[in-house]
């Protein structure tokens, strides 16, 4: 997308999120700020995107932040770099209890391997270097590389992101296992409807037991206006250590 309007929607946007990761730091946790599943929507070359994630959670009863809810947030502002190529950076927000605070920065890498954007597999990878800066935890430096693999069928959608997130500052250098996924069904000639699956595993090497870990699965709604597209989520926690509930809204202009 070409247009003033979009880089003046950038510019305050970056303003804004910078301004929010210099507020101090309360002490809460809850959903993962970024809850989506990656598929093979990537921009063109020299094209611009900008994409709002926003989420509120009721987190769960075994975290100590009080009765409120958490809202979180990721602006983030996308540029095709070569055919199939795309570079991004995230600035991620938290509220609670009213207040703003800012929990990281996150730079992104993402390929897409050419395909039939309508029927059959297709694969690609994302990585990520990024600032931790969350709520409650101490300041740190980790990257992520996440797997695209995908594949359309009689309208059938299905995508599985396995994910592990490698820590590289710190004490705590174990890597942790994040997959998701994604299976929804084509209802209409710009609307998909089904389900998203999220899951904090913990680390490769010893995984968590079954309750302690985040895993949530939620309904959700892919659709498209003009050019504007948006994924819609409600989603309810399996274990005692996920959020209760979750409900999340991705804007990608």
């Amino acid at each position: 997308m070409h247009c003033p309007t979009l880089f003046r929607h950038i510019l305050f946007g970056l303003a804004f999120g910078l301004i929010v990761q210099l507020l101090p730091l309360g002490s809460a946790y809850a959903a993962p700020a970024d809850m989506r599943v990656i598929t093979d929507d990537i921009l063109a070359p020299d094209e611009i995107g900008l994409e709002f994630q926003f989420n509120a959670a009721k987190p769960a009863a075994s975290n100590n932040i009080g009765q409120g809810n958490v809202l979180q947030g990721i602006l983030e502002p996308a540029f095709g770099v070569a055919e199939h190529w795309e570079a991004s950076l995230q600035l991620p927000v938290e509220q609670i209890s009213g207040a703003w605070y800012g929990t990281g920065l996150n730079t992104e890498l993402q390929y897409v391997a050419p395909h039939d954007d309508v029927d059959g597999y297709y694969w690609g990878w994302r990585g990520e270097i990024d600032f931790v800066n969350e709520v409650n935890t101490q300041k740190s430096w980790q990257s992520e590389l996440r797997a695209i693999l995908g594949y359309r069928v009689y309208g059938w959608h299905l995508v599985l992101n396995p994910s592990v997130t490698v820590p590289l500052s710190g004490s705590d250098r174990q890597v942790t296992f994040e997959p998701s996924a994604k299976a929804v069904y084509k209802i209409g000639q710009h609307t998909d409807a089904g389900m998203e699956y999220f899951v904090e595993a913990g680390p490769i090497s010893d995984t968590l037991p079954r309750q302690q870990r985040y895993e949530i699965p939620m309904l959700v709604m892919d659709t498209k206006s003009g050019k504007s597209d948006f994924n819609i989520g409600v989603g309810k926690g399996r274990t005692i250590a996920t959020d209760q509930w979750v409900i999340k809204v991705i804007i990608s202009l």
